[in-house]
């Protein structure tokens, strides 16, 4: 079976300091085999091609609302509970006044990358999440063939009178890539030469100035619209 390579670093790598810890994890390794659906081939050839992204860190906190005396504005107050995460979680006004709030969380974070034509990158909601962790991602996808960009986590609030709490280890959303052949098998790949993660940090953020991605988000690949830092493999 032919294998397609995506590869990644993670963002934020302070929080990863825990080597044991491994944040994007196949889920065919998370299942559990006792089920009998597992000897489904159909089962099979989804959960291999899907991967779980996990919490590296404890991280909740609350909402409340209140309304301004003065002016009778609506007022909303967020309680991150460790001051050293706060900067971790952000919003503006117009999320907060979605039907439910919604937030990012930058972490977990990863740049994705391939070399490979018309491979999707495609982002979504891990079914515990709602239950566990009182939050459900917020799920989108693209040509990732056509802009290596860096994943983040944005999230609605299932209850807003309740709190989203978050332990080390909890799924919090699912990655998948899709190729034309979807028969292929993916293999995901961590960066780990620092010179070269500093490259494509580099150019990654010299392509985010220029904004010329947006009009091939969804388009097939072509040779001038392929991987934005190709070159420093070459």
């Amino acid at each position: 079976m032919p294998y397609n390579t995506v590869y990644y670093i993670p963002f934020n790598t302070e929080f990863y300091s825990d080597k044991s810890f491994n944040p994007i994890i196949r889920q065919t390794e998370l299942v559990d085999k006792s089920y009998v659906y597992t000897s489904c081939p159909v089962f099979n050839h989804y959960n291999n091609r899907t991967f779980v992204v996990s919490s590296p860190i404890d991280f909740s906190f609350s909402v409340k609302r209140t309304i301004n005396s003065t002016n009778n504005e609506l007022c909303v107050n967020i309680d991150v509970d460790n001051v050293d995460h706060k900067g971790l979680l952000y919003t503006n006004s117009d999320h907060l006044e979605s039907p439910l709030p919604v937030f990012q969380l930058k972490i977990p974070r990863f740049l994705f990358w391939t070399y490979e034509n018309d491979m999707w990158f495609n982002f979504f909601d891990h079914p515990m999440t709602s239950y566990s962790n009182n939050l459900i991602s917020v799920n989108g996808w693209f040509n990732l063939s056509n802009w290596t960009r860096v994943s983040s986590f944005a999230f609605t609030m299932v209850d807003e009178s309740k709190p989203v709490i978050i332990k080390k280890g909890d799924p919090l959303h699912r990655l998948s890539f899709i190729y034309p052949n979807l028969d292929d098998g993916i293999v995901l790949k961590e960066e780990k030469d620092p010179e070269k993660i500093a490259e494509i940090k580099r150019s990654y953020d010299q392509k985010c100035e220029l904004r010329s991605w947006k009009r091939t988000l969804f388009s097939k690949t072509n040779s001038k619209s392929k991987c934005p830092v190709g070159f420093l493999f070459k």
